[in-house]
């Protein structure tokens, strides 16, 4: 009760609705019912939000000899049906749709790439100028055209930590870009280099991981990333 209550609070703060909770996993959404040109940058400021949140209740708990609470977040920008749904016996204010979805299997790969928060690429594009962000990876989703590529929101620009975030963004970048050219050799080398800093970065230590692989049994030439 303590945790979505405080998660919620976040959500509500920054403007989101609450359109479900499935367990303990909360699904919210902006610029529904009221128009939020600036939507995705508020979902973004509230993923910022949940994870300092989660910090302070963290905390509070330890001191009451409980355990740490993990939270994994994904968000996805795009067009959803609206408003009220379901049937006359039983219906509710909510969004449904392929790109509601999206954000669903968004935050499962979380747990396959060691991170706590992944958007795509349409979020990214609508907070660049504004977040500090390094690319993840691009995956096919079952169900639709085209790769998604994925990003983790690392800081916000005027974050005291932006300048190290941003050397972070910009050595994740290189390697990323190396990876997918089919370049090993030299994502080994930079990763190393990274890790000597970084020693838990977990992204990083996964690619690092798929990359040593691929240098075993190499993708082929048709291979995309």
């Amino acid at each position: 009760e303590e945790y979505l209550t405080a998660m919620v609070s976040v959500i509500e703060r920054n403007g989101g609705t609450v359109g479900d909770f499935i367990g303990d996993c909360i699904m919210s959404f902006w610029n529904s019912p009221l128009d939020q040109p600036n939507h995705a940058q508020l979902a973004v400021d509230t993923m910022f939000g949940m994870q300092e949140k989660l910090k302070e209740w963290n905390q509070l708990w330890n001191l009451r000899g409980l355990g740490d609470i993990g939270v994994r977040i994904g968000v996805n920008s795009g067009e959803v049906l609206s408003g009220n749904i379901g049937s006359p016996i039983k219906m509710k204010f909510g969004v449904v749709g392929d790109d509601v979805n999206l954000a669903s299997r968004v935050e499962n790969l979380n747990k396959y790439y060691g991170t706590t928060c992944i958007i795509t690429e349409s979020t990214h594009n609508a907070v660049a100028d504004t977040t500090i962000c390094r690319p993840v990876d691009k995956v096919a989703v079952k169900g639709r055209v085209g790769v998604t590529l994925l990003y983790e929101p690392l800081a916000d620009q005027n974050h005291p930590d932006a300048a190290k975030m941003q050397k972070v963004a910009h050595s994740s970048r290189q390697m990323i870009n190396h990876f997918w050219a089919q370049e090993f050799d030299e994502v080994i080398k930079l990763a190393d280099f990274h890790l000597s800093m970084h020693p838990d970065d977990y992204p990083i230590l996964h690619l690092l991981d798929r990359t040593r692989n691929y240098l075993i049994n190499p993708p082929g030439p048709a291979w995309d990333g």
